[in-house]
């Protein structure tokens, strides 16, 4: 009993937590399906695609939670800190050719069998999320890291503000607030409406992370980043055929 509340005590907060971060997805659905079937269409293309390819980079990011959790459970906490560090640099290495495989995609979009109207809303939908590559797999590591230490608030509250945020910007940026000038930006607004959110979870439970001992900058270490590599690829290479 006492695993099972140890285990449970761990799993709700993080249960609530996809639950929110399921709720921005359904909020963008709604916002963008007021503007036709083709921008909905487009957005729901777009956000498949662009989920196909990050897989692949949260698989690498999935590989720090046994790696944090062992250093922790050997009480080599310094170690974890620094796992967190290599876990970042991998996020940043991978979003590059990860973005150009997103970008590649939203290029190809013709060839690909996707009508004129469709492709001409996709577009600038991808292009918007890739700004939230590299903040969506950063987010992704620091999570791995919280999670390992059993400290989940941070994230709780990160989705709790992500959706307070979420609703009004997308809906600005989507349709436009002529007052202050900000046109709208259709399907790519809620593309860019996310990419910002992202960027919001990130500053919460980084700022979270920032506050704990053993956190510090940590140099490169290629070695460590390799076995990260190592272990996530094939991760990620399995979500992406699931």
């Amino acid at each position: 009993m006492d695993e099972l509340r140890a285990l449970l005590k761990l799993s709700l907060p993080l249960l609530a937590t996809q639950l929110g971060a399921m709720l921005l997805g359904l909020v963008d659905t709604a916002i963008v399906g007021r503007l036709g079937e083709v921008p909905l269409g487009a957005v729901g293309l777009g956000n498949n695609l662009y989920f196909l390819i990050s897989v692949l980079g949260l698989g690498c990011m999935l590989a720090l939670d046994p790696l944090i959790s062992q250093a922790l459970g050997a009480g080599e906490h310094g170690r974890a800190g620094a796992l967190l560090w290599q876990g970042r640099y991998v996020a940043l290495l991978v979003c590059v050719p990860l973005g150009l495989l997103v970008a590649g995609l939203a290029l190809a979009l013709p060839w690909l069998g996707i009508d004129e109207a469709t492709t001409a809303e996709a577009r600038p939908y991808l292009y918007a999320r890739l700004l939230g590559l590299a903040p969506f797999l950063l987010f992704a590591a620091t999570r791995a890291f919280l999670q390992a230490q059993q400290i989940t608030r941070p994230l709780l509250v990160a989705v709790v503000v992500a959706n307070l945020v979420n609703a009004p910007l997308s809906w600005a940026l989507v349709f436009g607030v002529p007052a202050i000038g900000l046109p709208s930006l259709g399907a790519g607004g809620a593309g860019l409406g996310s990419a910002i959110v992202t960027v919001v979870q990130l500053a919460m439970v980084g700022a979270a992370v920032a506050r704990l001992p053993g956190t510090g900058r940590a140099p490169v270490d290629v070695p460590v980043m390799r076995r990260v590599l190592a272990l996530g690829a094939p991760i990620g290479l399995q979500l992406f055929a699931e």
